[in-house]
């Protein structure tokens, strides 16, 4: 401990803290192009084969960065997103890449961390999937409809329009003016109705033709 005398004479110095992530210029991230990408073990006692990659950023410094995770898609001229971390088993190794980012992808079957190593939430990905697999069905089927989402907005309008139109006829009626003769047409009309569904048409298509089928209905 200093006396009064050595801090009067030299006072308190602070201590100098050395920047690991400098190349980054105080950025949370920075891009970069891969110029090498190749494989190093780490220090003792553990034993592995981690994957390193040397890449220029944009501000024109060459680091080294690790590749985490199993297995990459990483090579020569790709371009990745840097950020800052360093990894204890690989000296000189100070920066991370971010997987799921550029040209770097995700890892697909990743459960737990998935935010660190690019894997989409497993429900939110079947939905995508599902999505997708809807859209290449319909485009097959009826090529006029190119995006999914105006297929759905067709069947919900043609539905609307076919349960305004039962709720409005249905709710002029009155209990006298339901005679035999009406009801047995609204009945033959609501069978053509449900014949339609034995049909192999789409469910637009459908609606479309038991929506004209009931407006033609006397009343």
């Amino acid at each position: 401990m200093p006396t009064l005398n050595q801090l009067i004479r030299h006072g308190r110095e602070e201590k100098q803290h050395t920047d690991r992530t400098r190349a980054l210029d105080q950025c949370p991230h920075r891009q970069g192009i891969c110029s090498c990408v190749s494989t190093r073990t780490p220090k003792k006692p553990n034993l592995a084969l981690c994957k390193i990659a040397k890449v220029r950023l944009s501000n024109r410094h060459d680091i080294f960065a690790h590749v985490p995770g199993e297995g990459h898609n990483f090579q020569e001229h790709s371009t990745v997103l840097i950020r800052g971390g360093r990894v204890k088993d690989l000296p000189g190794v100070k920066f991370n890449c971010i997987r799921g980012v550029k040209d770097l992808l995700g890892i697909p079957n990743r459960r737990r961390g998935r935010s660190k190593y690019g894997a989409e939430n497993p429900s939110r990905y079947e939905w995508k999937m599902s999505l997708w697999n809807l859209s290449r069905t319909r485009k097959c089927l009826r090529p006029e409809m190119k995006d999914v989402h105006t297929a759905v907005r067709k069947e919900r309008s043609a539905r609307r329009t076919l349960g305004k139109a039962l709720v409005h006829k249905l709710g002029s009626l009155s209990t006298e003016a339901l005679t035999f003769g009406i009801a047995q047409d609204l009945h033959n009309s609501l069978n053509a109705i449900q014949s339609l569904d034995n049909l192999n048409i789409s469910t637009t298509e459908r609606l479309s033709i038991s929506t004209s089928k009931f407006l033609r209905l006397r009343f």
